[in-house]
């Protein structure tokens, strides 16, 4: 069966009998979503994509597929489909508080820069500015652990796609990190000056 199942029409619920492999699986693979959630969505949405990914999986457990390298992309297309949806629930309510701010301005605060720099925060902001479907594959691999192959069925895509999405993202991502844009020059507009050989001082 193809990765990303979702609710659907539920098939037959999981029974007693398969309480023991679900447990085993959610101790495999829920840090593993857990962690990837972390990095698409607010820590306070980060935990209904765990619980609503592993609701799914136990609702259709009937469903999935048994063997455990087959599962975990499997369970990734459900918390996928699941931080979109959590994407759009936040964009709502997000369109909703500026309305609200719309009728009785206020000063906007100031964001704190250092903010960025906590490990969750970083790795949403690097993922912001990359085309969404570098973001992925790189969410999915770098900070899922999924394999390139896991991930392209995850993503619906071929391997080769996956791999050059890959990188495509780390070389903008490199680019991020240097302070420069892939033209080479840097946020400020200024440009690198090349040493001998060609090599940026």
């Amino acid at each position: 069966m193809g990765a990303g199942g979702d609710e659907g029409a539920d098939g037959a619920l999981a029974g007693d009998g398969d309480a023991d492999a679900f447990a085993a699986a959610y101790r495999l693979l829920a840090p593993q979503v857990r962690g990837y959630a972390r990095r698409q969505v607010p820590d306070d949405l980060a935990e209904d994509v765990v619980a609503e990914t592993f609701l799914v999986l136990w609702r259709r457990w009937a469903d999935a597929p048994v063997p455990a390298a087959e599962l975990r992309p499997w369970v990734f297309g459900v918390a996928r489909n699941k931080v979109k949806h959590a994407h759009e629930q936040r964009s709502r309510q997000l369109r909703t508080v500026a309305g609200v701010a719309a009728a009785e301005p206020t000063r906007a605060p100031v964001a704190d820069p250092s903010d960025r720099l906590a490990g969750d925060d970083l790795a949403r902001w690097l993922l912001a500015q990359l085309p969404p479907a570098e973001s992925e594959a790189m969410s999915l691999t770098v900070w899922a652990g999924l394999t390139p192959s896991e991930a392209a069925e995850v993503l619906g895509c071929s391997l080769t796609a996956l791999t050059s999405r890959l990188s495509r993202a780390r070389a903008r991502l490199a680019a991020v990190l240097d302070g420069t844009t892939h033209d080479g020059s840097t946020h400020d507009g200024t440009t690198h000056t090349s040493g001998p050989g060609g090599r940026d001082r």
